[in-house]
């Protein structure tokens, strides 16, 4: 019994030592095979853990996305080359221009000279603009001071109660400032009737006295010789006086038809009109302009506190 116990132990090691053997042989077979597969097709270094890039170098298993990455960067490029280059002025970097940079221009300075002139300056909407700019709350600083873009009356009612809101300026529109005060105590938007309150105020300078005709020859000829030629002799904008009014007393056809020459009865005329509003605003700043009478450096900025334009006289 002890003989066949240690024959078949004997059988076991002889099976697990050819086992082993048979196996090392199949593995340095597939290993050789493999490897004339790999000269046969070609296959590129790295295949099957990432694809080679699209420039051909496999070298570089990360070049692929540094292509798409690159290619984001000349995109991006390619729209910030669509804008057009602005170089900013002296003292300044790109960051701290406006997007209304020169969209708005300072023009029409006039420092005042002495105590009994108005000085003046004008802020211009560039006519190329898609939509109107919001000034109101803007600053115009000079080497001597600072001015701040105050709220105005866009549709001034005969009634007087309009209330005040942001200066909007549409393209091409224009907005003057002068160091006289309103005679109102608000700045206003132009319109076609707006130069007859120059007869009930003193504004310096005066309003433009470009108003349309308040009446048609058919509505009066029915009057006398008198009373047509004071209608006629009306300049523009122009409200009849009590002497003109007393002249043609006994004619209270012709009297009524002249009172509505004056703000409130033209507002009532031409307000709907399609051009009633003009594109022009005043606003009285009610103090001395800190502008140099000789030399000075006029700077504009929007709310952000950014470069929108500069004059230097």
């Amino acid at each position: 019994m002890k003989n066949v116990f240690w024959i078949i132990i004997l059988i076991i090691i002889i099976v697990a030592i050819y086992n082993a053997f048979m196996y090392v042989k199949e593995g340095i077979q597939y290993n050789k095979a493999g490897s004339l597969f790999k000269v046969q097709y070609n296959l590129p270094q790295g295949y099957g853990t990432r694809a080679p890039s699209p420039s051909g170098n496999a070298s570089n298993p990360g070049s692929w996305n540094n292509a798409q990455n690159n290619q984001g960067i000349n995109q991006n490029n390619n729209q910030e080359s669509q804008r057009p280059n602005i170089t900013p002025p002296v003292g300044f970097t790109a960051d701290q221009i406006s997007s209304s940079y020169r969209f708005v221009k300072i023009s029409g300075v006039s420092p005042m000279w002495d105590w009994t002139s108005v000085g003046q300056f004008s802020l211009q909407a560039d006519s190329s603009l898609k939509k109107g700019i919001d000034i109101t709350g803007w600053r115009v600083r000079s080497n001597r001071g600072d001015i701040l873009v105050p709220q105005a009356i866009s549709n001034y009612s005969p009634s007087g109660l309009s209330p005040a809101g942001d200066i909007i300026l549409a393209p091409g529109a224009q907005g003057t400032f002068y160091s006289s005060a309103s005679p109102l105590g608000q700045n206003l938007r132009m319109n076609k009737c707006i130069g007859y309150l120059n007869s009930t105020y003193k504004f310096n300078p005066q309003l433009s006295a470009y108003c349309p005709n308040m009446y048609d020859r058919s509505e009066i000829t029915g009057f006398s010789g008198r009373c047509q030629n004071l209608i006629f002799s009306l300049g523009g904008c122009s409200t009849p006086t009590s002497a003109q009014l007393n002249s043609i007393s006994y004619e209270s056809a012709c009297r009524e038809f002249l009172n509505r020459f004056n703000y409130t009865g033209c507002y009532a005329k031409f307000s709907s009109d399609a051009d009633f509003f003009s594109n022009n605003w005043r606003v009285w700043l009610g103090s001395t302009l800190f502008f140099d009478s000789s030399h000075d450096k006029i700077q504009l900025f929007d709310k952000e506190g950014l470069l929108v334009d500069q004059y230097i006289y």
